[in-house]
């Protein structure tokens, strides 16, 4: 008569294993992290060779979807990385202030150049029409 097993996971470490059925108690010892517990579900019961290859490809197909998670994981990182520096530059934090730009060209000596609302667009470009250069705005009457 074979020895029936059961394939059960720890609670702590996550891993599949293969324990001997015993009469007495429904208590068993993890063999990776030595946590002791009690036995919440069985996934498989059979002899020691199927056990044993549930176990292999349980454990495996566990694995490869950490190396997934870690993999997603450390992509979203470097994508926040990679994004982080222009997020302080938002036209909604700081909108543009013509009172503030004139002052700063009057302080520096530049002459101040008058912008209507009809050359700049809500997302802060300036807008001009086609049959006008778009340095013209800048150029001083001749």
């Amino acid at each position: 008569m074979p020895q029936i097993l059961h394939v059960l996971v720890c609670v702590e470490c996550k891993t599949f294993q293969v324990h001997i059925v015993k009469k007495s108690s429904n208590k068993w010892n993890c063999k990776i992290c030595n946590t002791k517990q009690s036995v919440q579900q069985v996934y498989t019961k059979g002899t020691g060779a199927e056990c044993r290859e549930v176990v292999q490809k349980l454990n495996q197909a566990r694995g490869q979807l950490e190396e997934n998670q870690k993999l997603q994981d450390l992509s979203v990182a470097q994508a926040r990385q990679e994004t982080a520096p222009f997020e302080s530059f938002t036209d909604a934090e700081e909108p543009f202030c013509e009172e503030s730009y004139e002052s700063h060209s009057e302080n520096y000596g530049y002459n101040s150049v008058a912008i209507s609302s009809t050359q700049r667009s809500q997302s802060g470009i300036l807008s001009v029409p086609p049959a006008q250069s778009k340095w013209q705005i800048f150029l001083e009457d001749s």
